[in-house]
């Protein structure tokens, strides 16, 4: 017992400390999403990691092999948590967790341990958070998707609707599908359970891959169903039924029916799956190894001293960053060319989410047009991972507006703008806004939020400045205004708001 402490034990402690001392700051982030109805699933992928690492010990055991891949992985996890750290992308600093996981346990048991952890590890992948760029994008399609093969449902259950957008009209009636009904927390669940029966159930790789291919179908086709179903109550029972404990039991309904289905399949497959040869190598084949497990006090000790040299270096580097010189918002002037405006103050909560050291929001109106506009610029001395600006698409889509059109477009140099804006046109009950922003810092404009990351780190590094902001343009159209007129009247605004912006945000 002794030397088997000496071996593995305590150089794992030290490894695992070192690791922990590093990410304190973000492992109450990771469970704080995991504590969210969209990935509170996460919290199964500790336990099953674990399990399935269990099943192959036996092959672990016999590893040995080379530590190379570990360094290597703790290389490009080190590479992971800076770019996440200085270009505030937390989705990379939580894969920086699960890369230095992989290295230190490479590491420990060798070369050898890369094949039977491959399967454990992806599992493990499941427990980080997608990042937003992923999960608006999949929601927004996913809702899409789902408002229409409900609506094919309903028609093949006599039932008159008809989609537009995410809304399905269904005579005097209409059903909104919502990012909660959108089916993404049940996507990523239906995906990770399909792994895990076929790694449970079948032998051959085909029946897997079946499965694989089969969840991302099965998880939009029940949750359109779901659709339906609530639309058929909705219709002819009672309309609250498309809320409240119904709409919390059905979502688990749609969990049931994904592992339901991948069962079938599973079923199905089983039928026309042939065992192994007798003389086929075992899967579990593995590199002789020198005995039992044991982790190296030299690659122990040279691990956790990696992961604090990478704490010690991202502190030393945050704390040389320039915050250069400028003027406050409280100067800032409410009227921009023609356009007459009043201050306007966040609430305490929304200041909490946003993050920001210095703001303004004005409302402006057009007497010329009749339009108004409200203007937000969120300005941000240095920006980290749970401090920077972020695109306003999920803030505006959270208040319940539909996005309808975006895209990016270039400057437009007859109405006087000469940078580009990202659009969005946005409806919600008949009413329309047309939104520009983009980030503006450092004497660059950028409508692409990942490409603004992209700067903020090269920016960290070689100008040792993440200062920037965000600017945020939406305005209300009249009934019937074409949006092409309202991004002209919008240019003209944003013409005079270019000279007035340089003394708040500073330039390269």
């Amino acid at each position: 017992m002794g030397k088997t402490i000496t071996k593995f034990a305590l150089p794992a402690l030290a490894f695992l400390g070192a690791w922990a001392w590093l990410y304190q700051d973000y492992l109450p982030s990771l469970l704080g999403q995991w504590d969210t109805e969209d990935y509170s699933y996460c919290f199964l992928v500790p336990p099953l990691f674990l399990y399935f690492v269990w099943q192959v010990k036996d092959r672990l055991v016999r590893a040995g092999g080379g530590r190379w891949p570990g360094y290597l992985a703790l290389a490009g996890a080190g590479l992971l948590f800076l770019a996440g750290k200085l270009g505030s992308l937390e989705a990379l600093v939580f894969a920086s967790m699960w890369a230095s996981l992989a290295g230190g346990m490479l590491l420990a048991l060798g070369a050898g341990a890369i094949r039977p952890l491959l399967f454990p590890f992806a599992v493990l992948l499941f427990a980080i958070p997608a990042p937003p760029f992923i999960t608006n994008l999949l929601s927004f399609n996913l809702r899409l998707i789902s408002t229409e093969m409900a609506v094919s449902l309903l028609h093949m259950l006599s039932v008159p609707a008809f989609a537009d957008g995410n809304i399905i009209e269904m005579g005097t009636m209409k059903l909104q599908v919502v990012d909660a009904c959108s089916g993404l927390r049940f996507f990523f669940p239906t995906i990770l359970m399909s792994l895990v029966i076929g790694q449970l159930f079948h032998r051959r790789l085909w029946p897997k891959l079946v499965l694989l291919a089969a969840s991302a179908p099965v998880s939009v086709v029940t949750n359109a169903l779901r659709l339906a179903i609530t639309g058929v109550l909705v219709r002819y029972v009672d309309p609250a039924l498309a809320e409240g404990f119904f709409h919390d039991f059905s979502g688990l309904a749609v969990n049931f029916m994904s592992i339901l289905a991948l069962a079938v399949f599973t079923l199905l497959m089983r039928r026309f799956e042939k065992p192994p040869a007798a003389d086929t190598p075992a899967m579990d084949a593995t590199p002789d190894g020198s005995g039992p497990i044991h982790f190296p006090l030299a690659h122990a000790g040279t691990a956790a001293a990696f992961l604090v040299g990478l704490h010690v270096f991202q502190s030393l580097l945050l704390g040389s960053m320039i915050v250069p010189d400028r003027q406050t918002f409280d100067r800032f002037p409410m009227a921009v060319g023609q356009w007459q405006g009043s201050r306007a103050f966040l609430d305490q909560e929304i200041l909490d989410a946003l993050w920001a050291d210095d703001y303004v929001q004005g409302n402006f109106a057009n007497p010329a047009t009749g339009n108004v506009l409200t203007l937000l610029i969120p300005y941000y001395e240095m920006q980290t991972t749970r401090h920077t600006a972020h695109a306003p698409a999920a803030c505006l889509l959270g208040g319940g507006w539909t996005l309808s059109a975006k895209r990016t477009i270039g400057p437009n140099p007859e109405t006087g703008r000469i940078f580009p804006v990202h659009q969005m046109v946005m409806e919600k009950g008949g009413r329309r806004i047309i939104s520009n922003f983009w980030f503006q810092g450092r004497g660059r404009v950028v409508t692409n939020e990942y490409l603004n990351k992209l700067y903020l780190f090269r920016d960290s590094i070689l100008m040792r400045r993440t200062d920037g902001a965000l600017v945020r343009v939406e305005m209300l159209l009249h009934p019937g205004q074409p949006v092409e007129e309202g991004q002209r009247i919008l240019d003209e605004f944003l013409d005079e708001l270019e000279d007035i912006l340089p003394e708040y945000l500073p330039g390269a």
